[in-house]
C-alpha cells in the first residue's frame, strides 16, 4: 500500500464486497416491499403460500452471494463494461437454461440432469429449492460457498494477470 496501488486480493475483495453489499441491499428493499404489498392485500386476494417463506429468504442471502461472484468472474474477464453486460447476460441465461432453471430438470437430455447441480445457476436452483420446502442441507450450503470461493479465486487470478501484464 505505500506505493499507492492496492493488491490484487485487496482490489477483488472490496470491489465484490461493494457488489454484494449493493445486491443484498436491493434484494431487502424488494423483499420488505413484496411483503408490505402481501400485507396490504392478503385480505382482499385469496392467496395461500404453500412454501417456506422463511427458509426462502435465508437462502437468498448465500445465492445473491454467489451470482456476484459469478458477475464478478465473468467481468474480470471481459474487456470493457459493454461486452461484459453481453457476456454475462448470455452466459446467465445459458447456463440458466440448461440448470434447469427454464424447464424442470427432467425435461432435459441425461447429461444435463446429471450436471445441472454443478453449475452455478443449477446450484442456486437446487438451494434455493430446499429453502422453500424447508430442508436446507448443510452439503448445498457448501457447494454454493465452494462455488462463490472459486469465482472469486478465478477472478483473483484474472486480475492479477492483468496487473502484471500478462492478461493482455
Amino acid at each position: 500500500l505505500a506505493s499507492g496501488r492496492q493488491k490484487p486480493v485487496w482490489q477483488i475483495l472490496s470491489e465484490y464486497g461493494a457488489l454484494l453489499c449493493s445486491m443484498l441491499t436491493v434484494f431487502l428493499i424488494m423483499a420488505f416491499s413484496a411483503a408490505t404489498l402481501y400485507r396490504v392485500f392478503e385480505s382482499k386476494i385469496s392467496v395461500t403460500l404453500n412454501f417456506s417463506v422463511g427458509g426462502l429468504f435465508l437462502c437468498m442471502f448465500p445465492v445473491i452471494a454467489l451470482l456476484c461472484a459469478f458477475a464478478f468472474m465473468v467481468f474480470e474477464f471481459s474487456g470493457n463494461l459493454i461486452s461484459g453486460v453481453v457476456v454475462y447476460f448470455f452466459s446467465f441465461v445459458f447456463l440458466s437454461y440448461i440448470s434447469g432453471c427454464a424447464y424442470p430438470v427432467y425435461m432435459l437430455p441425461d447429461i444435463l440432469q446429471k450436471t445441472a447441480g454443478f453449475l452455478p445457476m443449477g446450484a442456486a436452483r437446487n438451494f434455493l429449492s430446499s429453502g422453500m420446502t424447508g430442508k436446507v442441507s448443510f452439503s448445498g450450503f457448501l457447494i454454493i460457498l465452494f462455488m462463490t470461493v472459486l469465482c472469486l479465486l478465478i477472478a483473483l487470478l484474472v486480475r492479477y494477470r492483468k496487473l502484471n501484464g500478462k492478461g493482455e
